[in-house]
């Protein structure tokens, strides 16, 4: 499906705002100062924005969006964040389903999106962590797996968060490195809203999601 064929709307704000969808790449990834692209950071997470040229199965075509780009909208990067979280569910639709394992499949959820592409951006949806918390009436933990793709599982007191980091660690040093996200386990809690980043034995809030 092809969304925007004129590449001339694209400074266009109110005609592009429909297509928006999110990124997620290491904060230290070069790309971000090389195309001085607009982003935003949650911990060692930078979150960068998009505008959907065209999808079709696994596959995205899209106008990655710079400062530049950002400076002819008339907003900052706190506003276009708020729209992106709002509207990127349409482009990326998430899926979220039960991991693939006899003995974690009751504890571990899977995300990703319907393409299989992007889909760690979907921890930063306006709605997705805030109505699954509410629905398990936890908090949560979340491990990125890659750009593509997290698990989530609630804070059930079971769960030890060191365990998971030390999973992260070794699913990072088997994994294909193209695709590597973060080396940390974030942490959502589903009473003020907020996603952040933790150290073991303690962590400070840093991206609040509201």
């Amino acid at each position: 499906m092809k969304y925007i064929e004129d590449l001339n709307v694209l400074t266009d704000f109110d005609k592009i705002k429909d297509y928006l969808y999110m990124e997620c790449r290491p904060i230290d990834n070069p790309v971000i100062k090389e195309r001085n692209l607009a982003f935003t950071q949650c911990g060692d997470i930078a979150i960068t924005y998009n505008i959907c040229l065209e999808r079709k199965d696994n596959f995205l075509k899209g106008v990655m969006i710079t400062n530049e780009i950002l400076d002819k909208y008339g907003m900052t990067v706190e506003e276009l964040h708020q729209y992106a979280a709002q509207t990127a569910s349409a482009i990326l639709e998430p899926v979220c389903e039960p991991v693939d394992h006899p003995v974690f499949a009751d504890i571990f959820m899977h995300v990703t999106s319907k393409c299989n592409v992007d889909g760690a951006s979907v921890m930063f949806y306006y709605d997705f962590l805030p109505d699954l918390s509410e629905k398990l009436g936890k908090n949560l933990f979340v491990v990125p797996l890659s750009v593509n793709d997290f698990m989530v599982c609630a804070d059930d007191g079971i769960v030890d968060p060191s365990v998971l980091e030390f999973s992260l660690a070794h699913f990072n040093d088997t994994h294909n490195q193209e695709d590597f996200l973060s080396d940390s386990i974030y942490y959502y809690n589903y009473l003020d809203h907020s996603l952040f980043q933790i150290e073991i034995g303690g962590g400070e809030p840093i991206s609040p999601l509201n």
